[in-house]
């Protein structure tokens, strides 16, 4: 699972025609961030780790596929409903993390603040658990 949102980044990157891009907002541009990752470390990630990864994505496009068709079926309640127990399951799951330890990674250049950063963002989520 923890390799699939680079693909769905990679994907995303290019679903968007570049003449949209002038109009793509921060949501956008938080999500295909890793898109801008080296291509041929991340073949190898994802060719070492396809049996996971086709595993992970079947489960994700079932979602995916659910919200698509409330979202063409203009089911307001039964998008809100779908999009309120996917957003619970994600506050669960970090909620579960929170309870077994903290990992921080922040990726910039060497000298960039990311270890200041990351104890800051540590010393904040252990006063919030």
């Amino acid at each position: 699972m923890s390799h699939l949102p680079h693909i769905v980044a990679f994907s995303l990157a290019g679903a968007v025609p570049e003449r949209e891009l002038a109009y793509a907002a921060e949501g956008y541009k938080d999500t295909t961030r890793v898109a801008g990752s080296d291509p041929n470390l991340w073949a190898d990630i994802f060719l070492t780790n396809t049996d996971e990864i086709i595993k992970a994505s079947r489960s994700f496009e079932r979602y995916f596929k659910d919200i698509i068709k409330a979202l063409s079926e203009k089911r307001y309640s039964k998008t809100v409903n779908m999009l309120r127990q996917l957003s619970r399951s994600a506050i669960n799951s970090a909620m579960a993390k929170a309870n077994s330890g903290l990992i921080i990674a922040i990726d910039g250049p060497a000298g960039s603040g990311k270890s200041t950063v990351s104890k800051l963002i540590a010393k904040i989520w252990a006063s919030c658990i």
